[in-house]
């Protein structure tokens, strides 16, 4: 595809989801602005696409290539529909040429370093080892924004936050392999975690390639392997950001058998902290939910007696057959049994021997009405429901 450099009247270009607007190794004299819409920047490496950042409405790209008269060292493809501010070289020049002198050569000494950065990162990103990629990507933020400690002479301080979004990001790692990347680096020495909730790193010497070369020689193969194999899963925190939906309409689709169970697997290290300190109880008890994500059946443990009693009393005798016939047997079941009065379970009785067939969205949907009804009669004034 021929990159769309032309300008319009209004300066503005749009694209389609899928559209590309620039593509890796073509040079170009315009920059851009994402106007509306998000925007991909990846690279090819080894026949594989790998992102290295998601644009937002605001955000520059493309002026390296175009302030430098370099090729372009990623590609930019529109991932929803998109308009951007198209600008040529001449217009960033004259940008630049309001700048004092000492400035615009500080500015472009900057961009050639963050493209020999960029180009150094992105070619280890396609190597086999993690360590490697890893430290690579730590030193370009380490040189980008490191801080010199005033306390310690000689230790410097980043960001953990960036990193953490730079390594996801370019090694298709989940969240939980980055995690367990960093740690396992500072276990080996690369730096240490400090600040609650590891808000920064700190390392003494900015030799982190040499120490990951070394140490992949060593014990590497190992270490390659298990994070090879974290890219074949991910969590649920990135599988909500790659579907938009919520986690409770995900985990929903799971405890419902929407697909297979094991689609969602438990890393028994986890687990196993996890039950050494609270318990195998800890998964019995369930978590009080707010009334308004009262959804499932498992939620009518938080309702009491009276108010199931008039919400199944609501419901049409008909919904509430099908109902009581397709709860599998368990707790919630038990429940509702329990809530019927002799004379109804009788006429529920009589009416399920000539229902042959009906649905789960059938039952999914009396569901959904049963818990509206629980609403609807918790907020009735108290005179209304005899409390």
């Amino acid at each position: 595809m021929v990159e769309k450099e032309l300008i319009t009247r209004q300066n503005i270009l749009r694209f389609s989801p899928g559209e590309t607007i620039f593509k890796e190794g073509h040079t170009s004299t315009s920059f851009y602005v994402l106007k509306s819409g998000e925007v991909a920047l990846s690279i090819s490496r080894e026949g594989k696409n790998i992102v290295l950042e998601d644009l937002k409405a605001g955000e520059i790209f493309g002026e390296m290539a175009a302030l430098l008269g370099v090729a372009r060292s990623a590609s930019a493809i529109a991932t929803t529909y998109s308009e951007v501010y198209v600008y040529t070289k001449e217009q960033l020049n004259k940008l630049m040429d309001s700048a004092p002198v000492a400035i615009q050569k500080l500015l472009k000494l900057q961009l050639n370093r963050i493209t020999e950065a960029n180009e150094r990162a992105t070619a280890s990103a396609s190597l086999a080892h993690p360590l490697i990629v890893a430290a690579e990507i730590i030193e370009l933020h380490a040189a980008a924004s490191g801080i010199q400690s005033r306390a310690r002479p000689g230790v410097t301080m980043i960001a953990y936050k960036p990193i953490f979004e730079s390594l996801g990001r370019m090694m298709g790692l989940s969240d939980l392999g980055v995690r367990q990347l960093l740690n396992n680096m500072a276990k080996y020495g690369f730096f240490t975690l400090k600040g609650s909730k590891n808000k920064h790193l700190e390392m003494v010497k900015l030799d982190l390639l040499d120490q990951a070369q070394k140490l992949a020689l060593e014990i590497g193969h190992s270490i390659a392997g298990y994070y090879e194999s974290e890219n074949e899963f991910i969590d649920i925190t990135t599988l909500i950001g790659f579907t938009g939906a919520n986690r409770s309409n995900i985990l929903t689709k799971l405890a419902t058998g929407e697909f297979a169970d094991n689609t969602f697997v438990f890393r028994r290290s986890e687990i196993m902290d996890l039950l050494n300190k609270c318990g195998k109880d800890f998964f019995l008890k369930r978590t009080i939910k707010p009334i308004e994500e009262w959804c499932e059946l498992e939620d009518l443990s938080f309702v009491d007696s009276p108010t199931l009693l008039k919400a199944m009393g609501r419901l049409e005798t008909y919904d509430l057959t099908v109902l009581l016939l397709g709860v599998p047997d368990g707790e919630a079941q038990a429940r509702l049994d329990g809530c019927l009065s002799n004379r109804r379970r009788e006429i529920v009785e009589n009416l399920a021997e000539d229902i042959d067939t009906f649905s789960d969205i059938d039952v999914q949907l009396i569901i959904e009405d049963l818990f509206n009804n629980i609403r609807a009669i918790k907020r009735e004034p108290a005179s209304m429901t005899g409390q």
